[in-house]
């Protein structure tokens, strides 16, 4: 959404604005607000309740390679990756977006 509506490619894209219509521009605004503040939005593929493969880590949002299909994220692994970045900061005012070994899409910054 706003600064990541490409990420996940134009397929995702345009599904999740459909299926986000009414949401879309409210999570907009609110990305930009937080960037506004210092702070990193953290967006993820479909949650699942799988233990995290590995640690887990954050990209910049221009590094993904978009897929057809998102990656998953375990919900326990993108806690822990957003207490981590709330601690100590690496993607301030950034979008990113988590990746675990199981969907790993390697960026060509990451």
């Amino acid at each position: 959404m706003g600064a990541t509506e490409g990420a996940f490619g134009t397929f995702t894209g345009a599904l999740l604005k459909r299926v986000l219509r009414h949401e879309w521009d409210a999570k907009e605004v609110s990305g930009r607000t937080v960037r506004a503040a210092g702070g990193t939005t953290v967006h993820a593929g479909p949650l699942t309740d799988k233990s995290p493969q590995g640690n887990g880590r954050l990209i910049h949002t221009g590094d993904f390679r978009p897929r057809l299909v998102p990656p998953t994220a375990p919900r326990a692994g993108i806690a822990r990756l957003m207490v981590a970045e709330a601690e100590t900061a690496h993607f301030a005012d950034s979008d990113t977006i988590a990746l675990f070994e199981s969907g790993v899409s390697r960026g060509s910054g990451g």
